[in-house]
């Protein structure tokens, strides 16, 4: 929701809650954040992960406004090593 609110502040129309994006994005994200949650450096396949999603969604189809890039990948990144955090 917050990215929905952001990239219509910021002037941008929002696709975010469009159903068939909003579920693939949601699953490429907790993928993102269950890679993070890997025992010892293999936790670095999520930012591969991560900069694929990216690279394949912002660069090639133009489906996703930088807002959505930034604080989506962000949170996943926060939280992941949020719950790394607690677990190990």
């Amino acid at each position: 929701m917050l990215i929905f609110f952001l990239e219509n502040d910021l002037g941008e129309s929002s696709d975010v809650l469009d159903v068939g994006k909003k579920y693939r994005y949601i699953f490429e994200r907790v993928i993102g954040a269950g890679l993070l949650l890997l025992p010892g450096a293999w936790f670095l396949v999520a930012f591969i992960w991560i900069g694929w999603t990216v690279f394949l969604s912002y660069r090639y189809a133009h489906e996703r406004t930088w807002i959505h890039a930034l604080v989506g990948n962000l949170a996943v990144v926060v939280l992941g090593f949020a719950a790394r955090g607690f677990l190990f």
